[in-house]
């Protein structure tokens, strides 16, 4: 079993050798953070109880939900996350065992995870692969399921890390590896880089994920399984998974209603980037025939196999959680340095990793370094490296105004901007994503330009939201802050009463439960 410690406050895995403790009862107490273990001394005894209580792990076969996701950020030892579709899928695993639902996780082991940024003195993002022990944080599993592969066999192994609810409800979360002995150096990498390598390597690793993540549930004994959550379509090949086995070899027909009854399916992104599509010839050669190619055509378009369009076409249920411009607010950088002398000072954090192949966010991000350079005698802007769970804590809970400015409509949902309210930390921000709900104005924070989505991305439309940013900010937002601080604190108040509240996983999770588990 892994040589590490929970959390009592939060949750989360600590390694002894990297955690602060505390001493109660003659006994040492790890946490993760200085937040967590001022939190535990406030109430020592409730934290205390709750970590002596006896877990309880489901037997399998009472396991009614499989959450399928291609990254879980579970802790911040363990790198098998990229950002926020990684932090919801593992608060959401977080708030099913704190709520107790029967549910599994099944996810990729991404032994090199994401990766580690650093940035150079001129601004340039390298990107350098992480390093970790999965033995220290999860337990092996002694059973193994195969895939086809280009026409290979590839064996799959598992890894179990439990998630343990605040009453000791333990959600078991499921991490596949291929680097199994006896597999080609190739296949034996499928589980190392996150979202690493071309289509092909993409395409393999999401057979692994749906396919193997099937196979590797019933290895396991979860035969009770009666709804498949999609978390995004890095997952969708879970589908023909379950074309097959309801496909008897004495039936011609494909009980398409039956998978679709057990499907749910949540997508995160309107953009068209955003959903893996892959090429045909490619399918073919690396998939194969799983189902009939007229079959996989009709269900996943004809130009491509389209995850996106799988998901849908094969889910009872459906919903999306709701391109950025993170240098709106440097539109016109004389105008900011005006606002700090007249108003009061500004300082400005950004963080966040660009995708290794992502050169327009890697430009990005050497373009705010670059501003940063020139005005730091005026104003202070930071960026922070290597963005990780660690980092958005401390970001979340450590700033006054979080700022977000999206292009309408092409936010998926801007968690970031929910966690903050939950700190008591006001949104300024673009109305897209869960702002439109979340937005009253002066209220729970500001809004940034118009509310109307049907505004198509343009350079006006740009100045127009940079206009209003700026307005804002030196008429209302700093004023504000510095001058009426007891408004301010009423701001922060509602943030907390009227955001915190009803934007939570926990609310979320109920409504899957209503909504889409039971349905």
């Amino acid at each position: 079993m892994s040589n590490t410690q929970k959390d009592p406050v939060c949750g989360m895995t600590v390694q002894p050798q990297r955690g602060l403790t505390v001493s109660y009862n003659e006994q040492t107490v790890y946490f993760c953070s200085e937040y967590c273990r001022n939190k535990f001394l406030e109430r020592p005894e409730k934290y205390f109880a709750a970590l002596m209580a006896p877990s309880y792990d489901e037997a399998k076969e009472h396991r009614r939900i499989a959450y399928f996701s291609m990254e879980v950020a579970v802790g911040p030892g363990m790198p098998n996350y990229a950002g926020g579709l990684g932090v919801l899928a593992g608060d959401t695993l977080k708030s099913c065992a704190d709520l107790r639902v029967p549910l599994v996780g099944v996810s990729l082991l991404s032994r090199k995870g994401y990766f580690d940024q650093h940035l150079d003195e001129w601004g340039h993002q390298q990107e350098r692969p992480v390093e970790w022990q999965p033995e220290h944080f999860l337990r092996p599993l002694p059973e193994t399921v195969t895939v086809e592969i280009e026409q290979r066999t590839v064996r799959v192994r598992a890894w179990q890390y439990d998630i343990a609810g605040l009453n000791g409800y333990v959600v078991p979360l499921i991490l596949l590896d291929t680097d199994v002995e006896g597999n080609t150096g190739y296949d034996r990498t499928l589980t190392g880089f996150l979202y690493g390598g071309d289509d092909r390597y993409r395409l393999a690793q999401e057979i692994v994920l749906g396919i193997g993540g099937v196979r590797m549930l019933h290895a396991l004994g979860y035969s009770g399984i009666q709804k498949f959550h999609m978390n995004e379509g890095h997952a969708s090949l879970l589908l023909l998974e379950l074309l097959l086995r309801s496909h008897g070899e004495s039936s011609a027909e494909w009980d398409f209603e039956g998978v679709r009854r057990q499907c749910v399916f949540t997508t995160h992104t309107p953009v068209p980037a955003g959903h893996d599509q892959f090429d045909y010839d490619l399918v073919q050669r690396v998939l194969g025939p799983v189902v009939p190619f007229d079959v996989l055509h009709m269900l996943s378009g004809e130009d491509g196999l389209n995850m996106t369009l799988l998901g849908l076409n094969l889910s009872h249920y459906v919903n999306g959680v709701a391109n950025k411009r993170a240098d709106l607010i440097l539109s016109d950088v004389s105008r900011l340095i005006e606002i700090a002398k007249q108003v009061g000072p500004l300082q400005f954090v950004f963080a966040g990793k660009a995708h290794p192949k992502d050169y327009a966010g890697k430009e990005l991000i050497k373009r705010i370094i670059d501003v940063s350079r020139q005005v730091r005698d005026q104003i202070d802007i930071v960026y922070l490296e290597n963005y990780d769970l660690e980092l958005a804590k401390r970001l979340v809970s450590g700033v006054d105004l979080w700022l977000n400015t999206p292009q309408r409509p092409l936010e998926a949902s801007g968690t970031s901007g929910m966690k903050a309210a939950h700190n008591g930390v006001p949104s300024f921000s673009t109305l897209d994503g869960w702002w439109i709900e979340g937005h009253l104005e002066g209220l729970t924070g500001w809004s940034i330009g118009s509310r109307d989505t049907g505004q198509i991305a343009s350079e006006a439309v740009n100045w127009q939201d940079a206009d209003d940013l700026y307005q804002k900010l030196k008429n209302v937002i700093v004023p504000l802050f510095y001058r009426h601080r007891e408004q301010w604190i009423e701001v922060m108040r509602h943030a907390i009463a009227l955001n915190a509240s009803y934007f939570n996983t926990h609310r979320m999770v109920q409504q899957y439960v209503t909504n889409a588990y039971l349905a």
